[in-house]
This record gives C-alpha cells, structure tokens and sequence, in this order.
C-alpha cells in the first residue's frame, strides 16, 4: 500500500480511515499475536504494522513528520510494487484513493502543506494505478485534486492537470460521461483564471450541452456549468448575457438545493457582481449585503467564500463613492486573507491591488504606490506575465506614476499594459477600454493632446458599442472626451460633451459621487474659458463641498477645486474674496503637498496675481521668491 503512494511520505491519518481498514483484513495472516484473525483491523494494528516495517527498515516511520509521517524509499516501493499480484495492486490502489479522499479538508487552501502533501500522493497513485483508478468511483481524488489545484491559485498547474484528465477521461469513460463532461467543465474554468476566455467560452458551452443532455437541466453539475459560463461572459465585458444566466442558475438552486446551499449564496453572490457591472449599484449593494450575512451564518466570518463576499462589497462601495467605508473593508480582507491563505496566494494579490485602488481614489498615492509596486511583481511572478490580476496590477500602478507627476514612468507602463490588454483580452474588452482611457490621461499630461484625443475618442466609441451609452463608463468616457476638448480649447464640443455626460452621471451615481463631481468641475472649468464666470463659479462652490464630504479638505482634487474657486472669484472681480480663498487655498496645499508641488506652485502664483491687483507689491514678490522691493 505504501508503496502506490509518495515516497517523500503520507500522512499517518490514512491508515486509520475506514477505506484501508475495510480493505486491509483480506492481507492478514490466518494469525495475529497468536490468536485467530476475526476479519477485522483496528487503527491501532495498523500503526503497529507501520512500527514493524519500520524497526526492519523497510518504510520510515516518523510522527514528528507533520503529513509525511510515512516514508518509504523508491526502490523499496518500486521492489514492493513489482511482487504484489496485479488484483491486489488495483483493489490496493483503489483503497489508498478513497483513503486519501477520506482525509483531504474541503478547504485545503487553508491548511497549505497538507494540501501540498495530498496532492503529491494524488499523483504519484495515479501513476502507478494506471486504468484502475478510472474504473471506480475512486477517479473521484483525480478531480479532488485538479480542484485543490485551481483553489490554491496554482493555475499552470491545473491547465496541465486538466489536460490530461480530459484526454483520459475521453479515452476511457467517453464523451458522454458525466466525469468527463465535468473535466471538460472544469478545464474551461481553468482557461477562465488564466484570461483565455473565448477558449473557456468554447468548452464551457460544450459541457454545459452535455449535462444538459446527459443529466438534465436541474443536475448541480449542469447549474455549476451554466454559472461558470456566466463568470467568463462576464470577465469578457458581456454583462446583460451574463446577467440572463446568473438569475436563471439563482432561481434553479433556490428551487433545487435551498436558498441557504452554498451553491446558492454563490449564484446569488455572482447576481450581484454582474449588477454592480451594468451600474446597478443599488441592487449590488443590497444583495452583497445580504450575501455576506448568510454566509457568515452559514459558512463562518473566516471562511474564503465570506472574505471574497466582503471583499466584494467593498468593491461596491468604491463603485458609489464610499472610500472610506471601502478603504476599512478592504484592509480588514487583506488582513484576513494573509492569515488564511498566504502572502502568495490570488485572492491576497487581488486584495491588495484593490487596497492600492482605494488608496488612490482617497488621494493617498504614497500609499497606492507602496502596495502596488510590489503586487505587481508578485503577480508577475508568481501568475505570469499575462494574468489577469497583473495586468490589472500594471494598469493600476502606471496610473498611480500619474498620480505622483512620475509622467515618463507612467507612459511605459502604460503602454505596455495596453499593449498586453489588447493581446490577451482583445481591442474592444472593457478592461482593454479602461486602459486606454488612462494612457489617454498620461498622453494630455504630457502635453500630447492630439494622441489624447485619438485615444479617448476610440474609447468612447468602444463603450458605446459594447456598454450602451447609458452605462457610466460610457458617460465617465464622454466625459474625459469633454476634457481632452477643454484643453484643445474646443470649448463648445467640450460644453456639450461634459453636459450630456453630467447628465446621465448625476442619474445614475447621485450629484455627490466623485466622478460626477469631477465632470462638473470640468464643465465649470469650460464655462470660465467662456467668459461665464457666475455660471462657474455657481458649479465650483458645489463641487467644493462634494469633495470635502466624500475625500476630505486635503484630498489632492479638493484643493485643486479650492485654487480653481479663487480663480474665479478674481475673474468676477470679487478681489477680496478671492484673496481670502487663495490664502487659504495656499496654506492647505503646501500643509498637504508641500510647498515644491506642482498645484502649491500654481496656488501660489494665483495668489501673487490676486495680491498685485489689489496692490499689495511687496507680498506678490514674496510669493514670487523675488526678495527685491517692488516699485
């Protein structure tokens, strides 16, 4: 028996599941200890059976050996293999495999070596087992184990695995049979964590076909396919097919398994995703709400499936402007999800990338940049160069680079994450779209308003056809264009394009979300440069306030608006006002900046221009660093 399994060892626990002792008493001796053999093996003959093998030196017998505790050199198993009759070897090997199913945890991404050890053990059976194991439902630790692959995030790993169990449950069971359909189902999945989505839809339809034809519509493996196919629509930017198919698979397991079966908190979990992906934030938030709580009921506040709820949630919350609540949701899931799963794992790189999106959005770039950078090279190394969650690392940091003036830095990155974008997930995929419109931002930054134009003119043409024009990163698009025709002094196109988006933002997010907060600071922008100075000052003074309540007086944008309000105040001849605003403007920018900032800088040269109208000479030149007496 010990001889099918590892040699670098197995756990100890195997030998006193009921799989072996069941199998075991066909092996004794007419006699044991001297008396007559009753049919039956207890755990504790077994472990003396190890101890006897041991003191000979035939297996190592060592219980400080955490999982390994059972060793055996190769060539001994090799000797023990080639003399057992080949009846004993299938019925043995068939035993070691409900064995090691006995004892593998449901949640093995959290008890990591044991996992690791399982799986090895998993392997080495299935080697010396051949055909055997694929004729009973034994075959069932070769799914366990691709399963444990794709759950601790190993997906190179699972694609070979996948791979090869499809080709041999072919060969063997047929194209019909239920454990092929769900290896098939499975290595779908597989392509999905590694972005190779239209080759996930391609096998994800073929299994879903499958069961339905071969087990029925309602079979869990027929609603497991349905919502993994749903998934990819999803990552794929298809949201209203996926939404169709996640309230389908929602209602069949509420009908079929119950509304509190694990299966059905995901259906409902993965409903929410998809509203929050068609702007449904409402909904989102309610269902997320309500899923968090049952699965803390049901499964437990550490299990993966409540963190990943959680981390979700905190999603939505940055989806409608609450950066605070999300900031504190998400470090407590960082937290969380290190103790449970590791540094390394997925789940924690995502946590941390989405810990980095919050910092930036609260204008905490330090901080978005300290967390990034390093995601960005784990995912790297440790997913690959093309996995989703790095190139949403990528993307993320060359934004931040924009956020601290590191202009040159963000367009490399930027162009190379849209250049991979554009070659895993396709010109027009929404994440692709996304990409683009922040290298549109770094191109204007740098002065290049023509490619800037180019660019955000493609994307919003590209969240036309794929969202809708009532989506809000179509409008959040339409929006930007108006910017990009701001600067090129276009500023009739630039008032046009920022009211419609205005409009369809304030709908859809409420009148205090930062980015309609954002698009009416560009329109009053775009008003000043029409000489409409009341009508701008009229939007900035909201715009104020929104970003005071929502990113606090030192946020990065809050006191740009603060600048742009004394500004405007100068130019509706309001002089003393305006000098009140842009002293107090200065004082905050250089408290939260620093007095070398870009935005200190212009503060203060907006604030020598207001002092010299008002004919204070000798604080203009102060403010101008020129220490000489003004005539």
């Amino acid at each position: 028996m010990a001889a099918l399994l590892d040699p670098a060892g197995h756990p100890a626990d195997i030998w006193a599941t009921a799989p072996l002792l069941e199998e075991l008493p066909r092996y004794c001796s007419p006699a044991i200890g001297g008396k007559e053999s009753t049919g039956a093996v207890t755990a504790e003959e077994t472990y003396e059976a190890l101890l006897v093998l041991h003191r000979y030196g035939l297996i190592t017998y060592d219980p400080r050996s955490q999982h390994q505790e059972v060793r055996i050199h190769a060539l001994t198993a090799r000797a023990a293999r080639e003399t057992t009759p080949g009846n004993q070897q299938s019925a043995l090997a068939i035993s070691a495999a409900y064995a090691l199913l006995n004892i593998w945890p449901d949640l093995d991404q959290i008890q990591r070596d044991l996992g690791a050890v399982l799986r090895a053990n998993s392997d080495t059976l299935r080697q010396y087992a051949g055909s055997h194991l694929w004729q009973s439902e034994a075959r069932s630790l070769v799914f366990r184990a691709g399963s444990s692959l794709n759950d601790n995030g190993l997906v190179g790993p699972a694609l070979t695995h996948w791979q090869t169990v499809t080709d041999q449950t072919e060969g063997i069971l047929g194209p019909d049979h239920p454990h092929t359909l769900l290896a098939w189902s499975n290595l779908a999945v597989t392509y999905s964590r590694l972005s190779r989505y239209e080759t996930s839809v391609e096998l994800g339809k073929r299994a879903l076909a499958g069961f339905e034809r071969v087990l029925g519509s309602d079979h869990p493996n027929t609603l497991s396919a349905r919502a993994n196919l749903a998934a990819t629509y999803r990552n794929l930017g298809r949201y209203e097919e996926a939404l169709v198919l996640n309230k389908g698979v929602l209602a069949d397991r509420e009908r079929v398994l119950g509304p509190d079966h694990p299966d059905t908190l995901s259906a409902r979990a993965n409903l929410a995703v998809t509203f929050g992906n068609l702007d449904r934030y409402e909904e989102a938030l309610l269902l997320k709400k309500r899923v968090l709580a049952d699965r803390e009921r049901v499964l437990g506040p550490d299990h993966p499936d409540t963190l990943t709820t959680r981390s979700n949630l905190a999603v939505t919350y940055n989806d409608v402007g609450r950066y605070d609540d999300a900031l504190r949701l998400k470090k407590q899931v960082l937290a969380d999800y290190e103790l449970l799963l590791g540094p390394d794992h997925p789940d924690t790189l995502r946590a941390k990338i989405n810990l980095a999106v919050t910092y930036s959005d609260l204008g905490r770039y330090d901080e978005a940049h300290r967390l990034g950078q390093p995601a960005l090279v784990d995912c790297e190394r440790l997913l690959g160069s093309d996995h989703s969650e790095t190139l949403r690392a990528r993307a993320h940091l060359a934004a931040t680079y924009d956020a601290l003036e590191r202009h040159s830095d963000a367009l490399q990155l930027g162009e190379q994450a849209l250049a991979d974008h554009e070659r895993v997930l396709g010109q027009d995929h929404p994440e692709t779209l996304r990409v683009r419109a922040q290298l549109a931002l770094t191109y204007g930054l740098l002065g290049h308003h023509d490619k800037a134009l180019q660019l955000r003119t493609e994307v919003l043409a590209g969240f036309d056809h794929c969202l809708g024009a009532d989506h809000s990163e179509t409008l959040r698009a339409k929006a930007n264009l108006a910017a990009t025709y701001y600067v090129l002094e276009r500023h009739d196109e630039a008032l046009q394009s920022g009211e419609e988006a205005l409009a369809g933002l304030e709908s859809l997010l409420g009148p205090d979300h930062p980015d309609n907060l954002r698009t009416r600071a560009n329109l009053a922008a775009t008003c000043n440069a029409l000489g409409h100075h009341l009508k701008a000052l009229q939007s900035w003074e909201p715009v104020l306030g929104g970003f005071e309540r929502n990113l606090g007086s030192s946020h990065p944008e809050t006191l740009r608006v603060r600048t742009h309000v004394a500004a405007t105040l100068y130019l509706l001849g309001r002089h003393d006002e305006a000098l009140q605003s842009g002293e107090e403007a200065l004082v905050d920018h250089e408290r939260a900046l620093g007095p070398d900032h870009p935005a200190t800088l212009q503060a203060r040269a907006l604030l020598a221009v207001i002092c010299r109208e008002l004919g204070h000479h000798a604080k203009a030149a102060k403010l101008e660093g020129d220490p000489s007496e003004p005539n």
